[in-house]
């Protein structure tokens, strides 16, 4: 039986601790590793016996020997972390930033919102179409009088009321442009008639009664092939050549 009172047992037993702490608990009775388990030198220890056991050259009494390279890697990726969160960070007070400048925008628009009602609600509260007709104001507008318009209502609405008129001035044209259309189509059929009354030499009278006698023919292949018609129902032609004069 072992006596653990014996000193040179006590001396291993303290071998021992101190070999666990350092890591170095290993019994090299065939091999002596060259470097240690953490990639450092080694020194070799023997005892009186014979039994051999090394020790790290670079240990450090921090309690991480071994797990030196886990630290050192579990440090690297915190500093990726750390890194990635700043810039977590930063695009969060970025985006923060552009929050608050489309909230700005957004407040913008509601009041410009707001102050086209209200010109809306002014320029139909002012009754300024029952002062002026459609006609007299785009007269005003394109004859440059829209110092005028403008006093009626005030400064700030001279945009939108420009705006208005210009609508109003593109509507009459198109209005003058199909009134000259008609016009021109007008002058066309009554120069017809006028030809065809020239060369018939004769116009059409009332008589004492009041109806209107049928006009003669006029000239003309289209009246040639219409004419059967009007002399079947006199009435409706004599309503057609009414509405066309």
């Amino acid at each position: 039986m072992t006596d653990m009172a014996d000193p040179y047992y006590a001396e291993m037993k303290q071998h021992k601790w101190d070999a666990d702490w350092l890591f170095a608990c290993m019994y090299a009775n065939y091999c002596i590793p060259k470097k240690c388990t953490c990639g450092g030198a080694i020194t070799v220890e023997t005892d009186e016996r014979g039994r051999n056991y090394y020790v790290c050259k670079v240990f450090e009494d921090d309690g991480l020997h071994i797990r030196r390279a886990c630290h050192d890697a579990i440090e690297e990726e915190f500093d990726v972390m750390k890194s990635k969160f700043r810039e977590e960070v930063s695009l969060h007070r970025k985006l923060q930033f552009e929050v608050e400048e489309m909230s700005k925008d957004i407040q913008e628009l509601k009041n410009l919102l707001m102050r086209v009602r209200e010109y809306n609600t002014l320029f139909l509260k002012s009754g300024l179409l029952e002062i002026h007709q459609q006609e007299t104001l785009v007269m005003m507008y394109r004859d440059g009088l829209r110092e005028e318009i403008r006093a009626e209502f005030g400064v700030h609405v001279f945009s939108t009321i420009d705006d208005i008129m210009q609508a109003a001035l593109d509507v009459e044209e198109g209005d003058e442009s199909d009134e000259s259309g008609n016009r021109s189509k007008e002058k066309s059929r009554r120069g017809e008639c006028e030809t065809s009354g020239d060369t018939d030499g004769s116009t059409t009278k009332s008589d004492e009664s009041g109806n209107r006698p049928k006009k003669k023919a006029r000239t003309g292949e289209d009246f040639l092939e219409n004419l059967d018609g009007e002399e079947e129902n006199p009435g409706q032609a004599d309503d057609n050549d009414a509405f066309m004069y």
